[in-house]
């Protein structure tokens, strides 16, 4: 079909270039270019049949070289090309532009930047593209005049395109869909085969694993370990004998203070009997004296009831080590979402009637932290600037909620990742400034809110346990996750048999209900379960001569 009858008299006055012929090719004749990056083209019978009743926009082509099976190649136009072989058309109108034919760096910055007649290039085609650009020659002011992108996108555009081509290769190999941000956030692992390995893994293994959350956590391991071999060293260097297991009748050097007169900790470095205890990668030491007798001291004979305690489970201590690091990634991955939240002009929706809710309500984040959310180091991070009464006299209606929320979302956020003991709020059947159910309250809001939760997230938002990163909490019960739970938590009866629990701490078969949540309390009304009254941990007691680091073994990172 041609439309060049149809043509009117303003239509036929344009002036085409002389690079750029218009005519009617065959569709046999056509083939998509080899540096197309579409995968997907999602031909529907209804894009057929619109095809085939008009022909709105002409496709771009540009001669083939020598030795290729067609005469042409797609510039702009694969999906209709696609679409007009499933249709069974004959012809379709092109431009031929013989500009097109050495210049590859175009095409492929053309790739992104059109879109008549189609789908646009999904993220990672477009990521793609922008890699292959950039390695054919494309600069960055080419990029940003043709794109549009804005100044944060074409940094990180050109952020990721710096990868070598192994690890994007990996990385599209994975079962997820990358973005060029995501691309991005990898290159801070270039060059750690290691590291790459592991961030992929946890990709592929996760079901609702972001790049973020793998990235943070990575991140954090690497971090925790160079503290831990920095602390080693020192300690190496100061000769301090290091162990990870408490020598037999050794006795902590601040317990000896309680008990002998003049006897100086600071100085205890000296004898040789000083030990430091380390468990795992922990990098908080507890100091220990195995030669007591020496400062005059012998420890009583129920301080040897430490041996008799019963050991950590070890699928136990994995849950909860692997439970602490994916809460300390978790919150690196929504404190970065809370900071681009408050610097938008406009909450979303429900934030008023969420703040209302907290202010009548007063959970004990918010009861505990609200009036003095701004001294926590949070308040810049989430603010980004100064915020002051001029601030706040001059925000618009919908910056002023968001102003509203900041010390609210300073207050949970606080309890929940920086007080003490705040990592055990995933935990059920431990003491936190924040528990369970309130942190169910703060990531329900923010989910409603668009926030995309880790699995950790995802299961305190549920109510249920947490068992990994590979499972997909939005679809289970607890009653799925029951024999997930028992094989990694141990059963009743063997917590009911011992006077202590795995840890050490009291009875893990009945967790002390101070500690715990009382998931099935009476309603408030606004769909959450009232907030059980905690209580702070008892204060360690140097006479009873226990290591207070030995029952939060279970709960170290390590």
């Amino acid at each position: 079909m041609s439309v060049a009858n149809d043509l009117d008299e303003e239509s036929a006055a344009f002036t085409r270039p002389d690079h750029k012929v218009f005519t009617e090719i065959e569709v046999k004749d056509l083939d998509l270019s080899p540096w197309n990056k579409r995968k997907e083209y999602k031909i529907t019978p209804e894009f057929c049949r619109s095809l085939q009743a008009l022909q709105e926009h002409p496709l771009i082509v540009f001669p083939a070289p020598e030795g290729a099976d067609v005469p042409y190649w797609v510039y702009d136009g694969n999906r209709r090309l696609m679409g007009a072989r499933q249709a069974g058309m004959q012809k379709l109108e092109c431009i031929i532009d013989f500009t097109l034919t050495a210049d590859k760096a175009r095409q492929l910055i053309g790739q992104v930047t059109t879109a008549e007649q189609r789908e646009g290039l999904s993220p990672q085609e477009v990521a793609e593209a922008l890699f292959d650009a950039v390695e054919a020659g494309a600069t960055r002011t080419e990029i940003w005049r043709k794109t549009g992108f804005k100044a944060a996108t074409l940094r990180t555009a050109l952020k990721a395109s710096r990868l070598p081509r192994e690890v994007r290769d990996k990385a599209a190999a994975a079962n997820y869909d990358w973005t060029l941000e995501d691309y991005a956030l990898l290159a801070e692992f270039e060059g750690d085969n290691e590291a790459m390995d592991q961030v992929m893994g946890m990709i592929n293994r996760g079901r609702n694993t972001s790049v973020k959350y793998a990235v943070e956590y990575v991140r954090n391991e690497r971090a925790e370990l160079a503290a831990y071999q920095a602390l080693v060293e020192q300690l190496t260097q100061a000769g301090i004998a290091i162990t990870e297991d408490i020598p037999d009748g050794a006795v902590r050097v601040d317990s000896i203070g309680y008990q002998v007169k003049d006897f100086d900790s600071s100085t205890h470095h000296e004898c040789a009997g000083h030990t430091a205890h380390l468990r795992g990668r922990s990098t908080r030491p507890s100091y220990w004296c195995t030669t007591p007798a020496v400062h005059g001291y012998s420890p009583p004979r129920y301080e040897d009831s430490r041996a008799q305690r019963p050991k950590a489970d070890p699928e136990e201590r994995r849950r909860v080590i692997a439970g602490n690091k994916a809460w300390k990634a978790a919150a690196g991955v929504r404190h970065d979402w809370l900071r681009q939240l408050f610097a938008r002009s406009t909450a979303p929706k429900h934030t008023f009637a969420f703040i209302t809710r907290m202010l009548m309500t007063m959970p004990e984040p918010v009861r505990d932290r609200l009036a003095s959310a701004s001294n926590s180091e949070l308040w810049a991070k989430f603010a980004g600037k100064q915020v002051d009464a001029d601030a706040v006299a001059t925000a618009r209606p919908g910056k002023m909620q968001l102003l509203a929320l900041l010390p609210i979302a300073v207050a949970f956020e606080h309890q929940m990742t920086l007080a003490g003991e705040a990592r055990n709020t995933w935990r059920s059947d431990k003491w936190s400034p924040c528990t369970p159910a309130d942190a169910r309250r703060w990531l329900e809001f923010l989910i409603e809110a668009g926030y995309k939760p880790c699995p950790i997230e995802q299961a305190v938002a549920y109510g249920l346990p947490y068992v990994g990163d590979d499972i997909d909490y939005a679809a289970s019960t607890a009653e799925s996750l029951t024999a997930a739970s028992a094989e990694l938590n141990d059963s009743d009866e063997t917590a009911g048999a011992s006077t202590a629990g795995a840890d050490g701490s009291p009875d893990e078969g009945e967790p002390d209900e101070s500690h715990t949540v009382n998931r099935e309390a009476d309603d408030r009304g606004d769909g959450m379960p009232l907030n059980e009254p905690t209580k702070e941990p008892d204060s360690y007691n140097p006479d009873a001569f226990v290591d207070p680091d030995l029952d939060g073994d279970m709960n170290s990172d390590e």
